[in-house]
């Protein structure tokens, strides 16, 4: 003798969908004939979908992530020639995919491009120090050539930037090549 009252749906991660989660009054409780008993039943286990956060700045992907009722996973970085500093490169699981609520969405974010070291050209021949820098992904700079009474003729005296230091691809490398020893006439 009693009648259903409001029936309203919520998602349960412990309650099958279609099950009741809880009722008001509750079991057991005393009433007058006639009363409503309101129901809450599941929708069972709450799914959404991973947005997709690569190319995003890290900031923005976080926030995403977290709108969508997930959580933000393992933050790892990499370098990468194509993908700005600070943005995400790739995420798992992918962008789109059905996850439970609160899963963690991994992402990797950039460091940008990698730097390269610069080889120790000084005391090589000019051309095996040039091909030398364009192998490493650099570029020769400014060629100066001056007298030396200590480096052959050809060879490279000094570099900036020194070798063993690091520089980003594309960085000019300046050499001062040797002319040999200064020769004078005689009177």
């Amino acid at each position: 003798n009693l009648t259903v009252g409001s029936v309203t749906t919520e998602y349960s991660d412990t309650v099958p969908a279609g099950d009741v989660i809880s009722q008001n009054p509750a079991g057991g409780a005393s009433v007058m004939p006639g009363t409503s008993v309101d129901l809450v039943v599941s929708l069972g286990v709450q799914m959404v979908t991973v947005p997709d956060v690569v190319g995003t700045a890290q900031a923005s992907a976080e926030a995403a992530i977290t709108a969508a009722i997930l959580t933000v996973g393992n933050v790892t970085t990499a370098y990468s020639p194509t993908v700005p500093t600070g943005d995400v490169i790739s995420q798992s699981p992918a962008a789109g995919a059905s996850v439970v609520h609160d899963s963690a969405v991994d992402i990797v974010v950039s460091l940008g491009v990698e730097p390269v070291s610069v080889p120790n050209v000084v005391g090589t021949a000019q051309a095996a120090a040039e091909a030398a820098i364009t192998a490493a992904t650099l570029v020769v700079g400014t060629v100066t050539s001056v007298n030396s009474d200590t480096v052959a003729a050809g060879d490279v005296i000094s570099q900036t930037p020194a070798g063993g230091t690091s520089a980003m691809p594309g960085t000019a490398v300046d050499l001062t090549v040797s002319l040999g020893v200064l020769m004078v006439t005689v009177p």
